[in-house]
């Protein structure tokens, strides 16, 4: 069994966005201030009596704060004024986009992801709205 292809239109903004966002992300003055977890989703939190201990740690990397942040939904930041808003928005997007492709190649063999992929492929078409034809 092949893995599913996005299609070509959907397959056509993931790559606008990875070709946007990738250098324009990599170009911000904070984009290896910190060392990130990389995926800190409740599954890969312990909470312990000695405190909170992350596992799955092969995501780890350096990178601005705000990636670790962009996993979750907006109140995540309600407190931390430090936090740049506008970086945090594009991270969402490329988070987003990076998740799509992810689930979008596995459907195959797990179906289940095929609903997570329509999400992560929903939030990329409505925050990123800025066709190819206009650049």
């Amino acid at each position: 069994m092949t893995a599913r292809q996005p299609e070509s239109r959907d397959r056509d903004l993931l790559v606008d966005v990875f070709d946007s966002l990738l250098p324009k992300v990599s170009d911000h003055p904070r984009a290896a201030a910190h060392r990130l977890h990389g995926e800190p989703h409740q599954g890969n939190r312990l909470v312990t009596p000695a405190g909170v201990v992350w596992v799955d740690l092969e995501s780890c990397c350096a990178g601005p704060r705000e990636w670790d942040f962009a996993i979750f939904d907006s109140t995540a930041t309600d407190d931390r004024p430090d936090v740049d808003r506008a970086l945090l928005h594009d991270l969402r997007v490329l988070n987003a986009a990076r998740f799509a492709t992810w689930q979008t190649r596995l459907m195959d063999r797990f179906p289940d992801l095929r609903e997570l992929a329509d999400v992560h492929l929903a939030f990329v078409r409505t925050t990123w709205a800025i066709p190819r034809s206009d650049r």
